[in-house]
């Protein structure tokens, strides 16, 4: 993992890109601050100008910029999953300024986060000039804006381990556990395989269930609560017998062994065989 910490620049305190599309995992950017004399500073944690880059399980805490604590936007449509943003504060956008620009934030928190001017449906994010930004499946403190048509958002606490102490790992009863999704591309097929439970979790951090899961995916869990999953043998004899019970969206979950059946894939769409 690497940190980018207590930095100060005018532009950018954390990192400053510009036309570039570069891949970043497992960074944080922490206490970062842009700032000038004359202010007008943004992204205290990063600034994007004319970039796209892929951002997957990065931390944008305690920054501080005039647009944008945690991240500034300009004509940039970065590609953004399982981010957490936190204690980031700016005049306007205290997680993210978002001009002229379309970022796809996907599986991610923004929580806990300030902006001085209250001009927005929330302090979390500042947009501007267009473009179309996406925030599917985020926590996203205030909510999100409706005319953004956002999907499987929440709105509520994601309970943190203890953010004072710069820890976001998630509790047990967090509601940002298994509220994620696994296709990030909307295509059917899953982008992200490497999760515990049920589905991905959002935010940085993948939640660890020490006392292990059930054939539901819930973590300490007694295996009757599989919404959406049909089991094979548990409860269908053969894989055929639950690919037809199956509705769209449904994934057949088959057990280790031996099946010896001629599979007709029905027409309905979204069918997952796991």
């Amino acid at each position: 993992d690497v940190t980018f910490s207590n930095n100060t620049a005018n532009y950018g305190g954390g990192m400053y890109i510009y036309n570039s599309d570069p891949t970043l995992m497992d960074v944080t950017f922490s206490n970062n601050m842009a700032y000038n004399y004359y202010g007008g500073t943004s992204g205290g944690g990063m600034c994007l100008v004319d970039s796209n880059p892929t951002l997957t399980g990065v931390i944008f805490s305690g920054n501080t910029a005039s647009s944008g604590g945690g991240m500034y936007l300009s004509e940039s449509s970065p590609n953004l999953t399982r981010l957490t943003f936190s204690g980031n504060i700016a005049n306007e956008g205290g997680a993210g300024f978002y001009d002229a620009s379309s970022p796809i934030m996907t599986n991610s928190i923004l929580w806990g986060d300030s902006a001085s001017i209250e001009w927005d449906v929330t302090d979390e994010m500042h947009i501007q000039g267009g473009g179309t930004p996406k925030f599917n499946y985020c926590d996203i403190e205030g909510g999100t804006p409706e005319w953004l048509d956002p999907t499987g958002n929440l709105n509520t606490d994601p309970i943190f381990v203890n953010p004072a102490g710069d820890d976001y790992t998630l509790q047990a009863i967090s509601p940002c556990i298994d509220a994620g999704i696994a296709d990030t591309t909307g295509d059917g097929i899953d982008d992200i395989i490497d999760y515990n439970g049920s589905a991905p979790d959002m935010g940085a951090f993948e939640y660890e269930c020490l006392e292990g899961y059930d054939v539901c995916g819930v973590c300490n869990g007694d295996g009757s609560s599989c919404n959406g999953l049909l089991l094979v043998p548990d409860e269908y004899d053969s894989i055929q017998s639950a690919i037809d019970a199956a509705s769209e969206g449904d994934s057949v979950i088959v057990s280790a062994g031996a099946y010896y059946e001629n599979i007709t894939w029905p027409a309905t769409n979204g069918i997952k065989l796991i």
